[in-house]
């Protein structure tokens, strides 16, 4: 926007992380860009500063408990000749943060929205100082006018679900039909340093294991860093019920289990089961603590829903993780 000469202002409530200097958004780092994600963004790597791309892959492994696949090529034409990367997520926030300062916006962290006052009568184009088409009232009591306004709040849509409100019919309201202020999913993963041999093996991969942990949509994964470094997560639906599942039908699953494991013991289990046989996990896999959120792992509650239409006509754009936009490469909204 700040680009096209409008009057852009970014507000970032903000969120201290272990692995960043500055205040920014509470990111989600499972960070993977597919090839033709680099056209969409409009971004190619090669602009990043030092420090935000980690690795640049040539493929995804999918393994299952009986067949496996390999994916290298999404068959989509791009710019960017790999199969796709990995990046450092607060850096990349806090370099678009950069870039959007440099092209004149102005940015505002430690700001919370309290609410968004959409006057209906006002087209497109028309509002003027005195009489804005939308008001984002804040925290602090001060109020902002704007023409357009972007809503990135996140998949829990706080102030998402109440202006879509206004646009959808009183019997099916955004806050009931998105369910996106209840989380159905969780994510969770952890820094850890891999030996070498374990390091050369997905380096320039990203790696998911499906049908190892019951729920149709629940898989856990190995997202290359640098320096050895590896994000070992998964996602997962809230409150699965055990006694639901066969466990001996699962790699991740004790016979003895009387509920479903907690993520941290999820990544346990994924690492003996790979490689506790050839290494000593809590001495050869470390935990890095001094990155991502804190102490080297991060936990995400997560409304996963269908990608939501924005109502343009009205001003208004939905965007990232609030809009709908998750996925297995990238787990959340960036693309």
């Amino acid at each position: 926007a700040a680009t096209g000469d409008a009057d852009a202002l970014v507000l970032e409530k903000g969120v201290p992380r272990d692995d960043r200097d500055r205040l920014g958004p509470d990111s989600t780092d499972a960070a993977g860009i597919l090839d033709y994600w680099v056209d969409i963004m409009g971004i190619h790597p090669d602009e990043f500063d030092d420090g935000v791309l980690q690795r640049e892959l040539n493929r995804a492994e999918f393994r299952g408990p009986e067949e496996s696949a390999t994916l290298t090529s999404t068959g989509i034409d791009s710019s960017y000749d790999k199969f796709g990367y990995t990046f450092h997520r607060a850096r990349f926030d806090d370099w678009l943060r950069d870039r959007a300062e440099d092209a004149g916006a102005e940015y505002r962290t430690g700001v919370s929205v309290r609410d968004v006052d959409t006057d209906r009568s006002i087209a497109p184009g028309t509002a003027d100082a005195d009489r804005p088409r939308h008001v984002v009232d804040l925290a602090s009591g001060e109020s902002v006018g704007g023409d357009f306004v972007v809503l990135a709040d996140g998949p829990q849509r706080t102030i998402t679900n109440r202006v879509l409100d206004e646009y959808l019919p009183a019997d099916a309201p955004a806050s009931e039909r998105l369910a996106s202020r209840t989380a159905n999913h969780i994510a969770y993963q952890e820094y850890r340093r891999v030996p070498e041999a374990v390091y050369e093996e997905v380096n320039d991969a990203i790696v998911f294991w499906w049908g190892v942990m019951p729920g149709e949509t629940a898989y856990p994964w190995i997202f290359p860093n640098a320096d050895r470094i590896c994000r070992i997560g998964l996602t997962m639906p809230i409150g699965l019920d055990i006694d639901e599942f066969d466990r001996d039908a699962y790699a991740l699953l004790d016979s003895e289990d009387d509920s479903i494991p907690q993520g941290g013991e999820y990544v346990r289990r994924l690492l003996e089961w790979q490689y506790g046989e050839e290494y000593d996990i809590d001495e050869e896999f470390p935990l890095v603590e001094d990155a991502g959120k804190r102490g080297g792992t991060e936990t995400y509650p997560i409304s996963s829903t269908r990608p939501i239409d924005s109502p343009t006509g009205a001003g208004i754009a939905v965007a990232g993780g609030a809009m709908g936009t998750t996925s297995a490469f990238h787990e959340g909204g960036d693309h």
